[in-house]
């Protein structure tokens, strides 16, 4: 299993790009914290306008979910 983890790093990008989508994707990840971690939660509406807002914020998303699913 990969191990991602740090200030700044994040998961659930691929379920929340799906979201819309109607979750055609089986789920690709399972978390758990080695260390007590304070989440920032993001629903979809509110990763949707984010999106809409930002593309950069978009782009990172897409550009991260595109790498976890390729293996990397």
């Amino acid at each position: 299993m990969p191990l991602i983890g740090g200030p700044g790093e994040f998961f659930g990008e691929v379920a929340a790009l799906d979201w819309g989508a109607g979750f055609g994707r089986t789920r690709t990840a399972t978390v758990v914290a080695r260390d007590p971690a304070r989440l920032l939660v993001l629903d979809w509406a509110l990763v949707n306008r984010l999106v809409n807002i930002d593309a950069a914020f978009g782009e990172q998303l897409e550009q991260e979910s595109r790498n976890r699913l390729a293996g990397s």
